[in-house]
């Protein structure tokens, strides 16, 4: 008597797989997910830019302080809110020195704007 065992055709081929459905449920949680998420990010997002402006407004500042206490002369930083940005008038640029320093926020990296710019000094 042999004691081979038997095998069903169909048992060698079958693999375990996930259904339809369970494929269907899990993309629509994903999806779920997702629309939470997503607000949440751009906040997020919005929020990182506007500190990185603002952290390069006050580097500059301190650029300028340090540039005029260097100096021995006064530094001015114009700011435009027609264009949403400011220049350092007699800093030279860090990074080109025939060029005026001007930064322009609503271009990348920042995408922010200038609303107003008040510092309680005079204009002169």
């Amino acid at each position: 008597m042999s004691l081979l065992r038997r095998t069903n055709r169909d048992d060698r081929h079958t693999k375990p797989a996930f259904s339809l459905i369970e494929l269907f449920v899990v993309l629509f949680i994903l999806a779920i997910l997702g629309a939470i998420a997503m607000p949440r990010f751009s906040q997020f997002s919005a929020h990182q830019k506007a500190e990185a402006a603002a952290r390069r407004i006050a580097a500059d500042i301190n650029y300028a302080r340090r540039q005029a206490h260097a100096t021995g002369t006064k530094q001015s930083i114009t700011f435009n809110l027609a264009t949403h940005s400011y220049s350092l008038g007699q800093a030279a640029h860090p990074d080109h020195p025939d060029k005026t320093y001007a930064v322009e926020l609503r271009g990348d990296p920042y995408h922010a704007g200038i609303v107003s710019a008040s510092f309680g000094g005079d204009a002169a």
